[in-house]
C-alpha cells in the first residue's frame, strides 16, 4: 500500500513537471515526418479502417516490432486531425511520467532518498530521447522503458527470498515468468529501450555496496549480475529466434532490398562492424551521450565530460583495489561493461547514424552512473573527514550524514534544473519550427480553401540543414523541416486541409510533373500534390495552389533562395493539348508527354499492329520539329513511325516518316526537324514497328 501511494505521488508530480517542460509540444500544433503518417492521405472510413493503408505498419512487423505495429494501427484509425495528434502527445507524456514513477520507486527500494530518486528520474525522462518521441507522437517508445523497469522490479521482488514452500514457489515462478514476458514484450515494442532492464540492474548492483560485510556484499553483487545478465541474454535469444523463425523470409529479403543502397539501415551483425565502430564510438557517440539534455552544445563538451567520467571511474577503481574493496571494483567493471553492452545493436551493425532516440537507455545509464560516482566520491571524502574528527575530538563528529544528504540533494536539484531549462529550450525550438511550417502552409492554402482546388504544388526547402527558425537541424529528430521529406508532404497538406475544414476527402501524391496523368484515376474530392526541389522546373496549371517553402526559409533564416512564382513556369502539357491513344496498359500515352524520363515514367502499349497517338492542341500550332527520348530500358523503343497533321479537308498530311531507325541506347534524346510552316490543331503519330516485336515503350515526346 505504501508503494502504491508513493507511486501515485511520483506520478502526479512528474505529470506537472514534464507537462511544463514539454508544454511547447502540447500547445503548439504541428505535424512532422513520421507522425504525419497517422493522419494519412485519405479520411474515408474504409481507408482509415485498414492497417495496411498505414505505410509503416508492415515495416514495424518486418523489423520485429509487432506490438508497436498494433498500437500504430490503432493510432492510424483514431487520429483524424492535428488536434488528435496533440491529444496523443499528452498521452505520451503521461506514459513517460509512469516511467518516472517506476524508476523513482526502484531507486527508493535501493536506498536512494525519495526526493533525490524522484529528481534523478525526472531528469532522465527529460533527455533527448523522450523529447523527440513526445514530438513524434509515438506511444510505443514511451511504453517500452516502463515495461522494462516493471520487468526488473518483478524479477527483483521474486528473488528477494528463497521459496520455503510450494505456494511461495508458485508465486516466485509466476513473478519470474511475468517478468520474462514483460521484457520480451518490451523487445517486441521497441528494442533499444529494452536495455532499461540493464539500467535497473545497475541500480540494484550499485546499491549492494551499501550493505555491511565485504564478503556477503561481493557474493550478492556477483549473484545479481549473473542473474540479470542471464535473464536478459535468454530473453534476447528468444527474441532473436522469434524473428528468425516467424518473420517470413520474404519480409527479411524485402528489408535487405530496401536498405541495400544505404548501409546506415542494414541490420547484419559481424565482427568487422565492431572493429570499424571503435573510433566513431569514442569520438562521436560518447560525446553526444555525455552532452545529455543539450543537442546544440559542441561535441567537445560531451567529450570532456566523458573523459572526466573515465578519469573518476579509474580513480575509484584504483582506490577500491588499494582498500581491498572487491565489491566496488566489480561494480565499476560492470558499469564499464554496460556502457558498451547497451550500445550492442549499434556497435554490431554497420550503421553510422547516431540517433538520440536510440540512445535513451545509454544516456539514462550514464546519468545514473554519474550520480553513483558523485555519491561514492562524496562518501569517501566524508568518511575520511569523520575519522579525522573522531580521532581528534571524541564524541564530536560532524553531522556527516546530513552533509552527505544535503550535497546529494543539491546535485540532483542541479541536474533537474539544468535538464529542465535545456530540454524546454530544445522543445520550444523544435515545436516552434514545425508550427511555423504548418501555419505557413495553412496560410498559403486558406484563401483557396472554399474554391475548387485540383492541385497543390510544393517547392521543398533548400537542404542546408537549417530549420525555419534559423537554427541547425539535428538529423531528422530536432529542428528538421517536415517538407524536406517528399513522402510526407502529402500528409502535411492533408493535415492543413483538415484544419481548414476544406471539402477534401484525400490528397494524392503525384510523382509526375503532369498532374493530368494522376487525375485520370483520381476520385472526386481528391487533391493532387506535386513536389519539386529548389530550382527544378515544374509546370503551371489551373486551380493550383503554389507553396514555395523557401519563402518562409528566407524570411526566418539566413538564406536567399530565389522564388520563382508559378505563373513564370511553362504551362503543363494538359493546359495546351489533349493526348489520346489505344492504351492497353496502366502507363497511358500521357506519360509520354509529361516531361520526365524517370524509371517508371513511360508510355507502354502493344504494337501487334500500328498504334496511333493523337495530339489535339487547344489553339492551332506550327510544329517544325519534335523529339523522342528513351529511358532506362530502351529495348522497346520505336524504329518506324509516321508523323502527320489533319488538314482542313479532314485528310492526313504526312509531315515526317522514319523507317528502320537506329536502335536506341538508354537515355538518348533524338530531335527530328520537319519542313512545316502551317498551323494545325490535330497531329498524329502512327508507330508501325518497334525494337520489341510486341511491346512499344516511349519515355518522352516533346515539341520544341
Amino acid at each position: 500500500m505504501l508503494s502504491v501511494r508513493r507511486f501515485t505521488a511520483y506520478l502526479l508530480s512528474a505529470t506537472v513537471l514534464l507537462s511544463l517542460v514539454f508544454s511547447s509540444y502540447l500547445l503548439l500544433p504541428s505535424v512532422f515526418h513520421d507522425n504525419a503518417n497517422f493522419i494519412g492521405d485519405s479520411l474515408k472510413p474504409s481507408f482509415k479502417g485498414e492497417c495496411s493503408n498505414y505505410n509503416a505498419f508492415k515495416l514495424s512487423l518486418k523489423i520485429g516490432r509487432p506490438l508497436s505495429s498494433l498500437i500504430e494501427c490503432y493510432l492510424f484509425q483514431y487520429i483524424k486531425s492535428v488536434n488528435d495528434l496533440q491529444r496523443v502527445k499528452f498521452v505520451v507524456v503521461l506514459l513517460y511520467c509512469c516511467g518516472v514513477a517506476l524508476l523513482a520507486l526502484l531507486l527508493l527500494w535501493h536506498g536512494v532518498s525519495p526526493t533525490v530518486g524522484f529528481l534523478l528520474s525526472v531528469s532522465i525522462f527529460m533527455l533527448p530521447g523522450p523529447q523527440f518521441h513526445v514530438f513524434l507522437t509515438w506511444p510505443p517508445s514511451a511504453m517500452a522503458p516502463s515495461m522494462a523497469l516493471m520487468s526488473y522490479m518483478l524479477l527483483h521482488q521474486a528473488w528477494l527470498i528463497r521459496p520455503p514452500d510450494r505456494k511461495t514457489l508458485l508465486i516466485w515462478t509466476a513473478k519470474t515468468a511475468l517478468a520474462f514476458v514483460l521484457l520480451l514484450m518490451t523487445m517486441f515494442m521497441y528494442q533499444p529501450h529494452a536495455f532499461f532492464f540493464l539500467v535497473a540492474s545497475f541500480v540494484a548492483v550499485s546499491a549492494c555496496t551499501q550493505r555491511n560485510g565485504l564478503l556477503p556484499q561481493t557474493r550478492l553483487i556477483l549473484r545479481v549480475i549473473l542473474r540479470d545478465v542471464c535473464f536478459f541474454g535468454i530473453n534476447s535469444v528468444v527474441y532473436y529466434l522469434n524473428n528468425k523463425l516467424f518473420i517470413p523470409a520474404r519480409f527479411r529479403q524485402q528489408i535487405l532490398e530496401e536498405i541495400k543502397l544505404d548501409p546506415n539501415y542494414r541490420v547484419e551483425i559481424s565482427i568487422q562492424n565492431l572493429t570499424q565502430k571503435l573510433s566513431p564510438l569514442i569520438h562521436d557517440l560518447f560525446p553526444i551521450v555525455f552532452n545529455f539534455w543539450s543537442i546544440y552544445l559542441p561535441k567537445v563538451v560531451g567529450y570532456v565530460v566523458f573523459l572526466i567520467v573515465v578519469a573518476v571511474l579509474a580513480g575509484l577503481l584504483i582506490a577500491s583495489i588499494r582498500k581491498k574493496r572487491l565489491d566496488s571494483s566489480i561494480v565499476i567493471i560492470y558499469a564499464v561493461a554496460l556502457l558498451f553492452v547497451i550500445l550492442t545493436p549499434w556497435i554490431l551493425t554497420p550503421t553510422k547514424l547516431v540517433m538520440r532516440r536510440f540512445l535513451f537507455a545509454e544516456m539514462a545509464f550514464a546519468l545514473l552512473l554519474i550520480h553513483w560516482m558523485f555519491t561514492s566520491v562524496l562518501s569517501s571524502i566524508t568518511q575520511d573527514h569523520n575519522r579525522q574528527v573522531r580521532a581528534s575530538i571524541a564524541g564530536a563528529a560532524a553531522p556527516v550524514r546530513a552533509i552527505r544528504k544535503t550535497a546529494t540533494l543539491i546535485f540532483a536539484m542541479a541536474l533537474v534544473v539544468y535538464g529542465a531549462i535545456t530540454a524546454s529550450f530544445n522543445v520550444y525550438l523544435n515545436a516552434r519550427n514545425s508550427n511555423m511550417e504548418f501555419e505557413f502552409i495553412k496560410a498559403a492554402i486558406a484563401p483557396f480553401a472554399g474554391k475548387p482546388i485540383t492541385r497543390i504544388h510544393v517547392v521543398k526547402p533548400l537542404n542546408n540543414e537549417t530549420g525555419f527558425n534559423g537554427r541547425g537541424s539535428i538529423g531528422d529528430e530536432f529542428n528538421c523541416n517536415a517538407t524536406s521529406f517528399t513522402q510526407d508532404i502529402q500528409y502535411v497538406l492533408s493535415a492543413a486541409l483538415i484544419d481548414l475544414k476544406a471539402p477534401v476527402t484525400a490528397v494524392k501524391y503525384c510523382p509526375s510533373q503532369q498532374p493530368s496523368i494522376c487525375a485520370d484515376d483520381t476520385p472526386s474530392g481528391t487533391i493532387i500534390a506535386t513536389v519539386t526541389e529548389v530550382g527544378e522546373p515544374t509546370c503551371s496549371s489551373r486551380d493550383t495552389v503554389f507553396i514555395d517553402m523557401n519563402a518562409l526559409l528566407n524570411a526566418t533564416a539566413d538564406t536567399k533562395v530565389p522564388i520563382i512564382p508559378l505563373e513564370y513556369q511553362k504551362p503543363c502539357q494538359s493546359e495546351l493539348m489533349s493526348v489520346v491513344s489505344e492504351d492497353t496498359t496502366k502507363n497511358t500515352v500521357k506519360y509520354a508527354f509529361d516531361g520526365s524520363t524517370k524509371k517508371d515514367d513511360f508510355w507502354e502499349a502493344l504494337i501487334e499492329r500500328p498504334i496511333p497517338a493523337d495530339i489535339v492542341f487547344y489553339k492551332p500550332r506550327v510544329i517544325s520539329r519534335y523529339s523522342i527520348s528513351s529511358g532506362e530500358d530502351s529495348g522497346k523503343m520505336p524504329l518506324s513511325w509516321e508523323f502527320m497533321a489533319l488538314g482542313e479537308d479532314n485528310s492526313w498530311v504526312l509531315l515526317d516518316k522514319q523507317v528502320d531507325a537506329q536502335r536506341w541506347p538508354p537515355f538518348e534524346k533524338r530531335v527530328f526537324s520537319i519542313a512545316n510552316n502551317r498551323e494545325y490543331t490535330h497531329y498524329r503519330f502512327m508507330f508501325i514497328k518497334g525494337q520489341h516485336l510486341q511491346v512499344l515503350r516511349i519515355y518522352e515526346i516533346d515539341f520544341d
